[in-house]
């Protein structure tokens, strides 16, 4: 059985289908996790964030076969990026997807789905991650200024 990243295919560069492996490999990642399987009990949020920077990490690095996830790949949704997004009238709305709380503890899979639709949505036609890294890089200048 392929697993994880290497279950990504060409058949995943439709959103729709690549959603379904995402969201396929993130329920796979909770279970395994689960403490009843003596793991730590992972939440949608903690699971979001491994899924999404695996794959950023292999788009972005050019990996051979994975840069045409880039226009269909998730955001990783943690705090740097969410006090960009409030702060950035155009992206402020996806922020109110979210429930209440630290991203960590999400796991609200249809507030978790809407947030990636709307940003991508309000991204278009720039592909989502690269409106994550431009806020992230962002906020590393400012928070270099102080």
């Amino acid at each position: 059985m392929v697993t994880g990243l290497e279950g990504l295919s060409d058949k995943h560069t439709d959103q729709e289908q690549y959603d379904r492996w995402h969201s396929r490999l993130m329920t796979r990642l909770m279970l395994a996790s689960a403490p009843t399987s003596d793991g730590t009990g992972l939440t949608l949020g903690q699971a979001q964030k491994w899924v999404n920077m695996s794959v950023k990490y292999a788009v972005g690095g050019r990996l051979a076969d994975f840069e045409q996830f880039e226009k269909c790949a998730h955001v990783p949704i943690d705090r740097i990026l969410l006090k960009e997004l409030a702060i950035h009238p155009k992206y402020r709305s996806v922020v109110d997807l979210l429930p209440e709380g630290a991203w960590s503890r999400m796991d609200n899979p249809h507030a978790y789905g809407a947030f990636q639709r709307k940003l991508r949505e309000l991204a278009s036609p720039e592909p989502p991650l690269l409106v994550e890294l431009d806020l992230w890089m962002k906020s590393q200048l400012e928070s270099n200024d102080v």
